[in-house]
């Protein structure tokens, strides 16, 4: 019986002044390599050197996620990042010329979880690590391209295997926008023993939203056991859930009244300024129902014609997949 607990929420760690150094370094060493299609967290050199420049404590925490007794949120302070960014007109150019220390910790963080990097081609960013910045043209979109505020929802959960956790990692902020999480378990204890019953049943459709062609899973739990007594929640806050079951529709209408009741009292911020990580279970739990959904506070600026710099905040991120197994 899996039980939904609301316990092992979140945990911080704030790298340490050798650490860094260690990690520019090994970041100075691949920094030919192509992070984008060719996962560094696959070669064995890379994994062992980055083992070597983490500390003991860091090692045991993401092992903890990975076998699903950590906490569900780690928040990564004082991490190393490029500095200073490139101003070159263009995201793309950006990251052709930029150092790889964020790529190197992001690669680094799913080495020491034993995991791999998931890309997915039907996204508007089908490498191994994405980028979320605005782009003017998509600045309307619900998505990592887009400017407006993000609905809480958890990573590509219209896949048959999504995303484990999503590691994200601040290259450059901005003030007043935040990234906010809510514990899966402060909405599913809100729901009858009916309600979660009925979201257990494969009679759901789950769709993809902006920054995607369309894609669905059909056939599948909302609540859905994967294997080895993990689970994942495939929730979102957007109306992106469907069925053609009436008692199905009564349970999505009272799982997005649980939503709007928990997102009033039981949401976290963080502010990402440069040099702030995330590493959130995204939507799974093993044992229970778990994890967490999370979102985008505020709007970010687009790029004024006089600014000097581009200043846009700008955060990569990285959908982490453990072995299940």
């Amino acid at each position: 019986m899996l039980d939904i607990v609301a316990d092992r929420i979140c945990a911080e760690y704030e790298f340490s002044e050798t650490e860094k150094r260690g990690l520019e370094a090994l970041a100075q060493k691949f920094v030919s390599h192509d992070f984008y299609r060719d996962p560094a967290c696959g070669h064995d050199d890379f994994c062992a050197e980055f083992a070597a420049v983490a500390s003991t404590e860091l090692r045991e925490l993401l092992a903890s996620m990975s076998e699903g007794r950590g906490p569900d949120v780690l928040i990564l302070k004082d991490v190393p990042v490029d500095n200073p960014l490139p101003d070159l007109g263009g995201l793309e150019q950006n990251i052709a010329a930029k150092g790889r220390v964020s790529e190197t910790v992001l690669s680094g963080l799913t080495a020491l979880m034993k995991a791999k990097l998931q890309r997915e081609p039907s996204s508007h960013q089908p490498d191994f690590l994405q980028q979320i910045y605005p782009v003017d043209k998509f600045e309307q979109e619900s998505s990592g391209r887009g400017r407006a505020p993000l609905p809480f929802h958890a990573e590509n959960v219209f896949l048959q295997t999504p995303p484990s956790f999503l590691a994200l990692l601040c290259l450059q902020g901005q003030s007043g926008v935040f990234t906010e999480y809510l514990p899966v378990a402060d909405i599913l204890h809100r729901l009858t023993p009916e309600n979660l019953e009925q979201l257990k049943a494969p009679i759901y459709s789950v769709r993809s939203g902006d920054g995607f062609q369309a894609r669905a899973l059909d056939e599948t739990p909302v609540l859905d056991a994967i294997a080895n007594g993990w689970t994942i929640s495939r929730i979102y806050e957007e109306d992106r859930i469907h069925t053609d079951d009436p008692a199905g529709r009564d349970a999505i209408h009272v799982l997005k009244a649980a939503i709007a009741e928990a997102k009033a009292s039981c949401v976290r911020s963080v502010e990402m300024t440069s040099g702030t990580g995330l590493l959130i279970a995204n939507g799974v739990a093993k044992g229970r129902y778990g994890g967490v959904l999370h979102g985008r506070k505020g709007q970010i600026m687009s790029q004024a014609p006089s600014t000097p710099v581009d200043a846009r905040r700008w955060l990569q991120r990285a959908c982490i997949e453990i072995n299940y197994l």
